[in-house]
């Protein structure tokens, strides 16, 4: 994907700093444990992405936003995307804060076997 990503750049003669930082950012976040996925990776490793994926998020957001022809829907789509994103927090809310829920609770949140 950053291959990808600089070679697009090259080709197009277009320099984003911005999106460079972001992808490297995420790249040297990400890929330690790319080779490592069938193992277990605990949340608090992948801590560190998290400034980086949240940036990617907001940059996509301006991009889908700055591409729009129609301001107003583009902004209530996102509004409704943010909204989904909460309330499945919230509803994983959970297992992030160590709650002590039941075995039926906590297997309903088990949404891939991969998870389990």
């Amino acid at each position: 994907v950053v291959i990808g990503f600089w070679i697009r750049s090259l080709v197009q003669r277009k320099n984003q700093p911005v999106l460079n930082l972001i992808i490297i950012g995420l790249a040297a976040g990400y890929l330690p444990w790319f080779f490592l996925q069938k193992r277990t990776v605990f949340t608090f490793y992948a801590i560190i992405i998290e400034p980086f994926m949240i940036l990617a998020i907001v940059y996509c957001a301006h991009l889908f936003l700055k591409g729009s022809r129609d301001v107003k829907s583009a902004r209530i789509v996102i509004a409704l995307i943010t909204l989904l994103v909460l309330i499945c927090f919230i509803y994983f809310l959970p297992l992030f804060t160590g709650q002590v829920i039941t075995y039926d609770a906590w297997h309903q949140k088990m949404w891939l076997p991969s998870w389990i």
